[in-house]
């Protein structure tokens, strides 16, 4: 038998869609940073004064200045949820959406999001050169093994270079942390949840519900 004779089989794992918005004029881009240091922010953590912020509304994309951004984005979910996942006959709606704010040395604990199915991240203005967010696999093995080199099948980290105007999609329930902004300039994301609506699941079972998101 050749060494190669062999199959990798990656069961169910997490899915992570992440694309550069280049679409995104200058203009239009301009004006999202623009409106982004136009809210009004919150410290997200009383107790650790270097807490990135949130914004003080939780509907951000539902604001004028931001709908194109939001239609662009629920572009690239519907091809995400249809051409990957393959969850055609099945809609979903942004049920919440805030900008992050983190200033220089500020960063976030590690946190996932409740009550949500699918949750995203838009960069807005970032320094490329730095790891900007870290997603974490909290249920790892009981034992500590260090590979010789790390890959996605034995890592319990990942770390990712983002740049302005990329958009990351996720799944609700993985684990991750703002990094630190290590440049003088502040950090700007926006943030948002994804869930199902209306009715999913198989149809005349026990399983089936109908979801009204308001």
């Amino acid at each position: 038998m050749k060494d190669t004779d062999y199959e990798i089989l990656p069961f169910f794992p997490k899915v992570f869609y992440t694309k550069d918005l280049n679409l995104i004029n200058d203009k239009d881009y301009d004006n999202i940073l623009l409106n982004c240091k136009k809210q009004k922010y919150i410290t997200t953590n009383k107790q650790n004064s270097n807490s990135s912020k949130a914004s003080k509304s939780q509907k951000i994309l539902d604001l004028k200045d931001f709908n194109k951004l939001k239609q662009i984005i629920y572009n690239e979910f519907n091809f995400f949820k249809n051409n990957i996942l393959k969850y055609t006959n099945t809609n979903f709606k942004i049920t919440s959406s805030w900008i992050t704010k983190t200033e220089k040395n500020n960063y976030s604990l590690l946190h996932n999001h409740n009550n949500s199915m699918f949750s995203g991240i838009f960069y807005v203005n970032v320094n490329e050169k730095q790891l900007n967010v870290s997603f974490q696999n909290i249920f790892k093995s009981s034992f500590s093994i260090e590979p010789k080199e790390y890959n996605i099948f034995n890592s319990c980290e990942q770390k990712v270079f983002v740049k302005n105007k990329t958009l990351i999609l996720f799944p609700s329930e993985v684990y991750h942390t703002i990094l630190s902004n290590e440049m003088y300039n502040d950090r700007y994301s926006i943030a948002f949840n994804i869930l199902p609506t209306g009715k999913i699941g198989i149809n005349n079972t026990d399983e089936q519900v109908n979801i009204n998101v308001v």
